[in-house]
């Protein structure tokens, strides 16, 4: 039975430089051409609907400096030596907020200004890790991204606890030179109940997301189901970060009791894997029906 559940450095062996060719800083590390004050009434524009003045910078100009900025911190991350934390490299996705999300994000909490927004730039990664795997790998992202831009600016939220409409992760907030960056980490029960709930959110309304129930009765028997299930997939995870811990330790008990330690290990894989399955199978029952009112 393999050691998942041990503890590593929080630090990786290993990183790419800051710089890519001793010359321009890469684009994480590079300021953006516009202003703290500039990008403020381009957020206040558009939370308010109003043309925004003629200095600030237009939002396409924008996405595409956080879609490039995303997109280096990824590689970044990717880059880095990840088997001292026994994983094998998973590729990521990196995005900046679309307009239409950005814009309920402001209007929902008007007193943030857009330059303070938090996940402008996001990075997720997912993973099969353990939840103490998950803890040491936030860990070393975030050492690594200190490194670069000092303690102040590196913050790990996590997200495990179940208040937060079932979603469940941790979060690296990092603030770069060029702008806020998300980094999201996930295991595979987290990344596969998230990509189903957030499919049901396009179809009953994002609020779920932040607490608000639907009005309609089966929807929002759907979503309380999703949450109560959020709840089940904590205790599986941390039971098999438990069996992980056990299993080191498990070459110095007898064979009866390593035998039991196994079996379980076993058979909690088994039971992980068969709703790894059903959430895939309720995404894409849940991806059709959006595809379809995308369709109409």
């Amino acid at each position: 039975m393999a050691a998942v559940g041990s503890t590593s450095p929080s630090r990786p062996l290993s990183y790419s430089p800051g710089y890519s060719n001793g010359m321009s800083p890469e684009p994480r590390l590079q300021s953006p051409p516009w202003s703290q004050n500039d990008l403020r009434a381009l957020g206040k524009a558009l939370r308010d609907d109003t043309p925004p003045p003629s200095k600030a910078p237009d939002y396409e100009e924008v996405l595409a400096w956080y879609l490039d900025f995303s997109g280096d911190v990824l590689q970044h991350l990717e880059n880095l030596d990840w088997e001292p934390l026994g994983l094998t490299a998973t590729p990521g996705t990196s995005r900046p907020k679309t307009i239409g999300t950005l814009v309920e994000k402001l209007r929902r909490d008007p007193s943030t200004p857009l330059q303070n927004v938090g996940d402008l730039a996001g990075v997720r990664i997912d993973a099969e890790m353990t939840l103490s795997v998950q803890t040491a790998f936030a860990e070393s992202v975030a050492a690594m991204v200190r490194d670069e831009v000092g303690e102040k600016n590196v913050f790990i939220k996590d997200l495990r606890d179940g208040d937060h409409s079932g979603y469940r992760a941790v979060h690296v907030l990092a603030k770069f030179p060029a702008g806020r960056c998300e980094i999201q980490l996930r295991t595979r029960l987290q990344s596969a109940w998230a990509n189903a709930y957030e499919l049901l959110a396009m179809i009953v309304g994002r609020g779920i997301r932040y607490g608000e129930s639907p009005s309609i009765v089966p929807a929002r028997g759907l979503v309380e189901s999703m949450q109560r299930q959020s709840g089940t997939l904590a205790s599986l995870e941390w039971h098999a970060d438990r069996l992980g811990h056990l299993s080191q330790v498990s070459e110095s008990v007898e064979e009866d009791t390593r035998e039991i330690l196994e079996s379980k290990y076993n058979e909690n894989k088994q039971v992980e894997e068969q709703i790894v399955r059903s959430l895939k199978e309720t995404e894409h029952a849940l991806l059709a029906i959006v595809k379809g009112d995308r369709d109409d």
